[in-house]
């Protein structure tokens, strides 16, 4: 009686411990660049793009303010099929708008989220593409609080970028959060 309850046991034990079918799990088609590779400035709008989808220089550049120039935010990702039928990525920028106080009060500051999304079809296989989306001068401006070099918020944790992504209608596990990684490293 003892034998057939450990070589029960034993089975039972040794079946657990087996791989399912030898299945592994299978690596997703879209994956999220590093933080470093990210891409954020101010640009004046494009009349034309050069390579990468990028914008071309001007020479106008130099000379614009601030509060002429667009935001742009350009997150890296990878795709691991031949051909991606369809990608589709929410960006979710976090941050505080100054608002001015009423009749001499004191200025306050308030939690805002700006959304926009952008779909790109037939995205090739490759480790260096890029999700870009572009914040009006207006809205720059909202949360620079009309400061120089406002972008800086970024670094001071004022502000954040959370992207997520859907690969063909499938939400994608992976999402890019610019403070959340940064508190990884």
């Amino acid at each position: 009686m003892v034998r057939k309850f450990w070589a029960t046991f034993l089975l039972g034990v040794g079946v657990g411990l087996a791989p399912a079918g030898g299945q592994e799990k299978e690596k997703p088609n879209l994956s999220f660049g590093k933080t470093q590779d990210l891409e954020i400035e101010l640009v004046t709008v494009p009349d034309s793009v050069g390579s990468g989808g990028k914008p071309a220089p001007t020479g106008a550049d130099a000379k614009m303010s601030q509060e002429g120039r667009w935001l742009r935010i350009d997150v890296p990702f990878a795709t691991e099929k031949k051909i991606t039928p369809e990608v589709k990525f929410k960006f979710f920028l976090e941050g505080y708008e100054v608002v001015e106080g009423e009749k001499g009060a004191k200025d306050t500051e308030k939690y805002v989220v700006l959304t926009g999304e952008v779909t790109y079809r037939d995205v090739p296989k490759g480790t260096k593409h890029y999700a870009g989306m572009f914040l009006p001068p207006a809205s720059t401006l909202r949360f620079a609080g009309l400061k120089p070099n406002g972008e800086a918020d970024w670094s001071s944790r004022k502000m954040n970028l959370r992207v997520e992504a859907t690969d063909q209608g499938t939400p994608v596990e992976e999402f890019f959060d610019l403070q959340g990684d940064r508190e990884k490293e």
